[in-house]
């Protein structure tokens, strides 16, 4: 009997000891080698994220950057010019008044799937940033994506490897532009592609330094989603840096007011293509044709 109560004893201040020891006992610390290798993999994926056109989400009035996905990529952006963008002054009250669509333009992007995926795209909405005097108050209706998830359709779907253009719901106002463009003479333009192009990339040039006058720091961006307004790209385009159908990459703009920007550039040729030939004929179009939705797969075949 006293032997089963010793080796009882005995075995409670073995559990005792133990549990004692267990509590005392440290969590493991990662090693240094271990720290720099967490380190190092998150720069990789950084660098890769933004090699794949990840973009980086930037919420007002905070510092952190969050990644948003890297299945949409915008393969070329220009600006289309609105119905009438040249209609006349009229007198109101005294005053040469502008009409509603006078020196007007549209937004027209190219997207592409980048993922193995189908996509529907929801909506794509633009914004105006450091607008100056260019304002955002020309709307159009039918724009398939919209501004908000209402205007879904399967016209807003990508296969995957697949291109569409969308013409953007918002339009734009950059007062004297078409005083600008009646001051550019005779242009050549190969009206023979959709849209149509200039060459000259002195009247690019000028156009640039005339944007600097009126929105020297605007900057468009376009927020692409999927689901229920899920972004999946951020692209940002300065107003007053165009250049021509040759540079589509992007580019990324660290810090600034704004945070980090991944930067496209407007092609200007196809604007100022589209503007001179219409200006010329004395003909205005509606912005969707100069913005034909074409499709384009893997193989590289398109269809319009």
């Amino acid at each position: 009997m006293n032997k089963m109560r010793l080796r009882t004893a005995f075995a409670a201040i073995l559990g005792l000891h133990g549990a004692v020891a267990l509590a005392q006992q440290a969590p493991p610390q990662p090693s240094q080698s271990a720290i720099a290798s967490g380190a190092r993999s998150q720069a990789y994926n950084a660098g890769r994220d933004i090699t794949f056109n990840n973009v980086y989400l930037n919420e007002p009035r905070k510092s952190s950057l969050e990644v948003v996905g890297s299945k949409v990529a915008i393969t070329s952006a220009y600006l289309v010019p609105s119905m009438h963008f040249y209609g006349q002054l009229e007198t109101v009250q005294g005053r040469p008044t502008a009409p509603d669509f006078r020196d007007g333009a549209f937004l027209c992007v190219e997207v592409a799937n980048i993922s193995s995926q189908p996509l529907l795209v929801t909506a794509v909405k633009l914004d105006v940033i450091s607008p100056q005097q260019v304002r955002s108050k020309l709307r159009h209706w039918g724009s398939c994506p919209g501004e908000d998830v209402n205007s879904v359709s399967p016209e807003c779907m990508l296969q995957p490897g697949q291109r569409k253009k969308w013409l953007l719901e918002k339009g734009i106002t950059i007062p004297g532009m078409t005083e600008f463009l009646k001051r550019q003479g005779d242009e050549f333009i190969f009206d023979h592609f959709r849209p149509r192009l200039t060459s000259n990339d002195f009247v690019i040039e000028r156009f640039n330094q005339f944007l600097r006058t009126v929105g020297e720091k605007t900057t468009l961006k376009v927020s692409i989603f999927e689901l229920n307004y899920k972004p999946i790209l951020l692209g940002h385009f300065q107003l007053a840096s165009g250049k021509d159908l040759f540079h589509s990459a992007p580019t990324l703009k660290k810090g600034g007011r704004h945070g980090d920007m991944l930067v496209y550039p407007l092609q200007h040729d196809a604007f100022l293509g589209e503007a001179l030939s219409q200006l010329k004929a004395d003909k205005t179009e509606t912005p969707s044709t100069s913005c034909t939705t074409s499709t384009e797969t893997a193989s590289g075949t398109r269809e319009q």
